[in-house]
């Protein structure tokens, strides 16, 4: 649903990560911290988390935006604009909320949309959104 990057570990969580290999540290060796059943509450919940009509305009002209950008060849399909949606509930949940708000979309928009979209030319998709968040009117 997004794409982040979490950049390079320190110097000292590398040396860990080999310590780990050397010492036989399989990854079927982790517990889990939530269960199956966890999961799907959290998502129940989130889902539950409201979302006006005028915020899923802005959603979706966000999305539709993309479609029609000259510096796009490809731009993101109605599952990018659901996932928008569902991550903006999501971020809400986690801050306490039971509403979505369209700091919530302009905040995640980078994360959800800049992958699902093909730029041309080379440029990048990350300035793009960024330019169409800067462009499209906020509720």
């Amino acid at each position: 649903m997004l794409s982040l990057s979490l950049g390079y570990p320190s110097e000292t969580e590398e040396l860990q990560m080999l310590q780990n290999l050397q010492e036989g540290v399989q990854v079927t060796d982790l517990q889990p911290c939530i269960t199956l059943e966890e999961v799907a509450q959290l998502r129940q919940l989130c889902s539950q988390v409201k979302v006006e009509t005028s915020l899923q305009e802005y959603i979706l002209e966000l999305v539709r935006t993309t479609r029609q950008d000259e510096e796009i060849t490809l731009g993101v399909s109605p599952r990018g604009s659901v996932a928008l949606q569902k991550a903006a509930q999501a971020l809400a949940f986690i801050l306490g909320r039971e509403y979505a708000i369209p700091d919530d979309v302009k905040f995640l928009a980078p994360y959800v949309l800049s992958h699902r979209l093909i730029p041309r030319g080379g440029r990048n998709a990350k300035t793009i959104v960024d330019r169409i968040l800067r462009s499209v009117a906020i509720p």
